[in-house]
């Protein structure tokens, strides 16, 4: 994999997991997240959420092989 040399590290994010892809979103009131495919199943994709300066596990869900997250919006939420 190639690294981009021109951007400086801020935190290490250590996963079960090869991550294939990462979706940032923000949720109003609730703050910023990123969600992570993760190749393999168990414990599934990682969600985590921005808190105090840093990313934090906020949630895994069950997925199957997952290579990518897309945002969405249902109405005004």
């Amino acid at each position: 994999k190639d690294r981009l040399h021109y951007v400086d590290d801020y935190q290490d994010l250590y996963t079960t997991s090869e991550t294939l892809d990462i979706e940032l979103f923000q949720i109003p009131s609730f703050g910023l997240f990123a969600a992570m495919a993760h190749r393999d199943n168990k414990p599934g994709s990682a969600i985590y959420r921005w808190n105090h300066g840093h990313f934090q596990l906020y949630q895994n869900i069950s997925t199957f092989k997952a290579q990518a997250w897309k945002q969405f919006t249902i109405g005004r939420k």
